[in-house]
């Protein structure tokens, strides 16, 4: 009971995470490119899940919030990038198919899980 203020708190960091990156990801995108930016995302990824991992198995507040705030600015910027290339090269056909899949499994993935 004493610690629900702070699950709350990483939890709605992931949500200011994926508004920076929703934000921010496309300058990236345009900067650098798509390819190193999906690159960059992917690796972050990466680095947020094993942050949350060791914040769960240590019990460290700092490292879950830090892997949630990275998560969401990457997982969003992931997001971005999938529908950009999604665009680019389906169909209009297979293009609503893809897309409509491609959110129903970001919406499982991330707004369904939860912090133990």
């Amino acid at each position: 009971c004493d610690k629900e203020l702070i699950r709350s708190t990483i939890q709605s960091v992931f949500g200011l995470g994926y508004i920076i990156g929703k934000i921010c990801f496309p300058l990236v995108a345009d900067i650098i490119g798509r390819r190193k930016s999906i690159l960059i995302a992917i690796l972050f990824g990466i680095i947020a899940m094993s942050s949350l991992l060791l914040g769960i198995e240590y019990g460290s507040e700092t490292l879950m919030m830090a892997g949630q705030l990275i998560a969401g600015i990457f997982g969003s910027g992931i997001a971005t990038l999938a529908f950009i290339y999604v665009c680019d090269f389906c169909t209009d056909r297979i293009r609503e198919i893809c897309l409509t899949n491609c959110w129903a499994i970001w919406y499982v993935l991330f707004y369904f899980r939860g912090i133990a």
